[in-house]
């Protein structure tokens, strides 16, 4: 193998080794840290997105407080007085679908005394139904029970109101007392459409989502053309075969915080997802992260970086191939004349090995000694 052949491939095999390393302990240093700042802006994303949420749920909440409290206070038993109660309140929630006033049956005829004034949204104009009609039978709902034998504020589990807001809702209940005791349920809903679309707000890149679950992990709102009613993340997870995701739904019925690596479930794509509850409801709050779009910024500096590195190479590969001009030819040039000053061949002519520094001073030391060894023989003859 030439000289040049050795030099070139000696110093490209050292330069590509070190290029390896750094490009590998760049690539992972870096995307650690990316990950670990993905994993803080994701944190500040759930916080904030909760504490929205939470904010529309106090409010709604409000709503029904505030009917139960005037009622409380002013305790009327005009039904234009308490229906204009009902509508005031409602008015101030946008969010709020729908507000009752539920009242305790009387012991004494039989039920008979029903009354439940109940005004809900429909085409941006509030509509009144009385929920006190035998089909209803408001009494047995959970809505109205649970919270009466509780004695205290309480969220429902979503259920379709048939017969009364006609919709996928969840309601919150607050109980109304006179003289310490309960005697009616005040009511605010929300539609399950509408908590969708607060949910489906929530963007991360182009693909990202969100969806929210209840306390036993049905799915409350997830983006609006993938909802089912009653539907469980468990339900989800088995149909998908993805064991990730139901350990994952586990923790957030559970009411754990957590960050972790996940492919998304519908766009099949590979991801982070991060998920934390929602104290007020107990519900939880899940955003998934495209990992394609969070990292494309890097992957972008890793490309440019192994075009510089390209190039670098180009430029190494030029500058051995000016030292062979200027080192390893000549080199070689010298060689060959010492071969044929060995065969005997004394005639040659050095003066044609263009060189500077020490190869030229090489060169003319040896054409001094070919010179020297021509007298030498010149001497010898006579």
């Amino acid at each position: 193998m030439k000289l040049f052949h050795k030099l070139l491939f000696s110093i490209l095999a050292a330069v590509l080794i070190i290029f390896a390393a750094v490009g590998y302990i760049s690539y992972t240093k870096n995307t650690k840290l990316l990950e670990s700042e993905i994993q803080k802006r994701a944190l500040t994303l759930l916080n904030t997105n909760i504490a929205k949420l939470s904010e529309q749920l106090v409010d709604l909440q409000s709503v029904a407080t505030t009917i139960g409290v005037g009622y409380e206070a002013f305790r009327s038993t005009d039904e234009s007085e308490i229906r204009t109660l009902i509508t005031r309140s409602l008015s101030t929630v946008p969010f709020a679908y729908g507000s009752a006033l539920a009242f305790q049956p009387s012991m004494e005829d039989n039920g008979n005394s029903l009354f439940a004034p109940y005004y809900y949204r429909d085409s941006g104009k509030f509509k009144y139904t009385n929920l006190a009609t035998p089909e209803y039978n408001y009494p047995e709902k959970d809505w109205f029970k649970r919270p009466f034998v509780a004695g205290q504020p309480l969220w429902s589990d979503p259920y379709i109101d048939v017969g009364g807001g006609n919709t996928a809702m969840i309601t919150y209940s607050y109980p109304v007392r006179v003289e310490n005791v309960v005697r009616a349920i005040a009511t605010a809903d929300v539609s399950l459409r509408e908590l969708t679309k607060l949910v489906d707000e929530i963007k991360v890149g182009t693909t990202g989502r969100a969806f929210l679950i209840g306390k036993d992990g049905m799915i409350l709102a997830m983006p609006e053309d993938r909802w089912e009613f009653e539907r469980t993340v468990f339900d989800a997870a088995r149909e998908l075969k993805m064991p990730r995701l139901e350990q994952i739904g586990k923790d957030m019925t559970a009411g754990k915080q957590g960050f972790a690596r996940m492919r998304d479930p519908l766009t099949k794509k590979g991801g982070w997802i991060i998920y934390g509850p929602i104290a007020l409801t107990g519900w939880s709050l899940a955003i998934l992260m495209p990992e394609d779009e969070l990292t494309a910024g890097i992957h972008e500096l890793h490309q440019q970086m192994l075009i510089i590195a390209a190039v670098g190479l180009l430029l190494l590969i030029a500058v051995i191939y000016a030292i062979n001009r200027t080192v390893t030819k000549p080199i070689t040039k010298l060689a060959d004349s010492a071969k044929h000053i060995a065969n005997g061949e004394y005639d040659i002519d050095l003066a044609g090995i263009a060189a500077k520094g020490e190869i030229g001073d090489l060169t003319r030391s040896f054409a001094e000694m070919k010179d020297s060894l021509l007298r030498s023989i010149d001497n010898l003859y006579q």
